[in-house]
Parts: structure tokens; C-alpha cells; sequence
């Protein structure tokens, strides 16, 4: 296990926006392991959905040896050498976003791995508060999370939370209509980033 990945554990269970503390979301304990398989020479999915907090596992089924590295440039994990048979688990991610990976022995083995923002109400009356959580924990120390949302009718996403390193806020959103909010992982100095996650929407009503 990797020291980033040893700190995003031992990252304390509250988060605190706005003067306000959100309890931390479950981490991975009780959750299964997201499973990816390599064979010569790919990955199977190619894409997988993994929760915040969960943890993946890579099985190689493969007759020759592959691994799996992070492309983000955040180094955030690499199963190293795996003969046929072999397994790593990497994992938890720091928080929502989309994490392109590939195989130093094969680059034409691609994968992602999508971790989406959540919300705790899809559906809420205007002026009701909704709490939005792109992370279990805070930032691990070097990192930021970045955070979008598209307002109703609108065609782009603009900057709601920047260089946050909270995991989630609490929201009280008063335009009716569809809002969507995606996130990202940062290197906090610099532009090293994991891609933007699934969008997640809430509806105001």
C-alpha cells in the first residue's frame, strides 16, 4: 500500500465547509471490490464504476504478464509486474473523478475507472438543503478537489468549489430545474489532474 493511500485512511472523519462539520460517508469497509481482469490484451471492463471509498482489485488471466499504472500524472497507483494469475488491489481513490490507467507492457491496454459525485436527495424543494459529497475524507496532503455544477437550462459547467480539500458541502439550491455537478482530483501545485466524473444531478422543484 502506497504512503498517499495510507494517509487518505488515516484522513480524519470529519470535513468541515463553511463553518459547518458533515459527518465522513462509510469508507470501503462492507463494500465489495470493484474487480477488473487483464487479458492479452486488455481490460475487462474497460470502464468501471467504483464507489467513493472503494477499493479495486486487478486480476491478470492473461498468458503474459501486464499491470496496471495511473495516467493522471498524480501517481496515485501502479500494480506493478503481474505474472498470469497474479492480483493487486489499489485503492481507495481520493475522491470523484475519472482515473485513466494502462499497462507499461501493452499501451494499447487502456481503462478508466469512474468515481461518481454523490447526493444524498435526487429531488428537493427549493430552498431545501441537499448535501453533495465528491470524497469519504479530505484532500491527501499535495491534493485539491475542484468541483462544477451547470445550472438549469445552462449548456456549461463553471467553478463552485476550487482547491477545496473538504470532501462534501451541504447546498441549499433555490433555482428550480435539473442542476448537474461533477468533480475532479488536482495536484494542488500544479495542473496534474484526474479527468471530471460522472455527472451527478439534482432536481429542484
Amino acid at each position: 500500500m502506497s504512503r498517499r493511500t495510507c494517509r487518505l485512511l488515516l484522513a480524519a472523519a470529519l470535513v468541515a465547509v463553511g463553518g459547518t462539520l458533515l459527518a465522513a460517508a462509510p469508507a470501503s469497509a462492507g463494500q465489495p471490490t470493484v474487480g477488473v481482469q487483464m487479458v492479452d490484451n486488455h481490460y475487462l471492463p474497460s470502464t468501471a464504476g467504483v464507489a467513493q471509498g472503494q477499493q479495486v482489485e486487478f486480476s491478470n488471466f492473461g498468458q503474459v504478464a501486464h499491470d496496471a499504472r495511473d495516467r493522471s500524472g498524480l501517481d496515485l497507483f501502479d500494480t506493478g509486474f503481474l505474472s498470469s494469475s497474479g492480483e493487486a488491489t489499489v485503492g481507495p481513490l481520493p475522491g470523484a473523478g475519472e482515473y485513466r490507467y494502462y499497462c507499461t507492457f501493452h499501451p494499447e491496454m487502456l481503462g478508466r475507472l469512474r468515481v461518481p459525485v454523490t447526493a444524498d436527495r435526487g429531488q428537493v424543494p427549493a430552498g431545501s438543503p441537499v448535501t453533495i459529497r465528491w470524497a469519504t475524507t479530505r484532500a491527501p496532503t499535495g491534493m485539491v478537489f475542484d468541483v462544477q455544477r451547470r445550472l438549469p437550462g445552462a449548456r456549461r459547467f463553471v467553478d463552485w468549489r476550487v482547491d477545496a480539500t473538504a470532501g462534501a458541502t451541504r447546498w441549499w439550491p433555490s433555482v428550480h430545474g435539473t442542476w448537474a455537478i461533477r468533480a475532479r482530483v488536482r495536484d494542488a501545485g500544479g495542473t496534474d489532474a484526474s479527468d471530471w466524473s460522472p455527472v451527478r444531478t439534482v432536481r429542484v422543484t
